[in-house]
């Protein structure tokens, strides 16, 4: 964890990262920044256990900048924390930029203890390789391994041990300075690369459409639709089909629906397509993202029975929702009961289960649906 004293137009607020884009808008308004887009302040404190971020004070940085070196620093085990420590001390670095990418490269600073030599020497091997069979770790000598770097004379000291740089590993110029890379530390319905000649900005849907604003205004980008976006990853439960539409969508667009998606929960993914489906059928249009969207965020505007795949299931399910006893069922024409209601509906019965529409000016108003168009039964 790691928290900073910030400053601009004379005036102080606090940040602690990872901060989430409220607390990057509380700082805003305690700095008195009008311009949203704004989020280059002065560092005047650095709040942390490690002195080689001092270095910072009295520079100017960019909030999302600052925020990526404290998830970056969140994200790490106790092993790559002292990596991240040893590797500061011997880079000696004095920018944001170089900071981040020795946090992005932490595994190429080996730390030797020497009161516990074996773990060393276990950790040395563990960052060359990444993974050691469990029998090989049981018959190997990390110590002497360990006493070999030590004896090799390229260790260098610290207060954080015995630094060994794994010059061999590939070092990765992982953030430019200027673009937000590709990080992989939150949930998120659809990861994206904004793309254009001035450089790549990373993010990570649903976000707040200001974090969209500002990687654009770091691309240098007026609009959405003067960028490339490429669909990097997207969550489960998004389908191929949906994945293809993100492919052809700008990225407010993607940043819509994986709002709506996002709040999906159990089976509302396959309400969703099954809904979908319905309309695409009945109201026989295409159905694009934003489309999606408009169904996503009115889902209950959509009656779905996912187990009903005739009128007597559907009867019988209307049967339990009223919690009419069982004994009771014989009584009942349960195919005319969801004949009925099929038809007032307007029912269809989709390669997901049933879907009617019990709310037909939320529809009609949204997606164009008409309640004269038939129901497929």
């Amino acid at each position: 964890m790691i928290s900073f004293i910030l400053s601009k137009n004379g005036h102080f607020a606090s940040l602690r990262c990872p901060a989430d884009e409220a607390d990057i808008e509380y700082v805003q308004h305690k700095l008195e920044i009008a311009d949203p887009l704004d989020t280059v302040v002065k560092v005047t404190t650095v709040n942390t256990d490690i002195p080689e971020l001092k270095v910072l004070e009295d520079q100017d940085a960019d909030m999302d900048f600052l925020n990526l070196l404290g998830r970056f620093m969140y994200g790490l085990d106790a092993h790559e924390y002292k990596q991240l420590q040893a590797g500061l001390f011997h880079d000696k670095c004095t920018e944001l930029k170089d900071i981040i990418n020795v946090a992005a490269n932490a595994h190429r600073y080996s730390v030797i203890d020497t009161n516990d030599l074996r773990r060393s020497g276990l950790e040395y091997e563990l960052d060359l390789r990444g993974a050691i069979p469990t029998d090989e770790v049981n018959s190997t000598d990390y110590i002497r391994i360990a006493n070999d770097l030590i004896n090799s004379g390229t260790c260098k000291e610290s207060p954080y041990g015995l630094i060994h740089v794994n010059e061999d590993l590939y070092c990765n110029e992982f953030f430019d300075g200027e673009h937000m890379p590709p990080y992989f530390d939150r949930m998120y319905v659809a990861a994206c690369t904004l793309e254009n000649k001035n450089g790549n900005e990373f993010v990570m849907l649903p976000v707040k459409d200001r974090e969209i604003e500002r990687a654009l205004k770091r691309l240098g980008a007026d609009s959405a639709g003067s960028v490339d976006v490429v669909l990097e990853e997207t969550t489960a439960g998004v389908d191929d089909e949906v994945e293809e539409m993100m492919r052809s969508s700008d990225v407010f667009t993607i940043n819509r629906f994986s709002k709506a998606f996002d709040k999906l929960k159990g089976d509302e993914t396959d309400h969703l397509y099954a809904a979908a489906e319905c309309v695409k059928a009945a109201a026989e249009i295409n159905i694009d993202l934003n489309k999606l969207a408009d169904i996503a965020e009115n889902l209950d505007a959509f009656t779905f029975y996912p187990n009903a795949l005739s009128s007597d299931e559907i009867g019988m399910t209307l049967l339990e929702e009223h919690q009419v006893p069982e004994d009771l069922w014989d009584y009942f024409d349960t195919e005319r009961c969801g004949e009925d209601f099929i038809a007032k509906e307007q029912g269809r019965f989709t390669s997901r289960g049933y879907v009617g529409v019990n709310d037909f000016d939320t529809v009609q108003k949204l997606i164009g649906f008409d309640q004269s168009m038939g129901g497929m039964v």
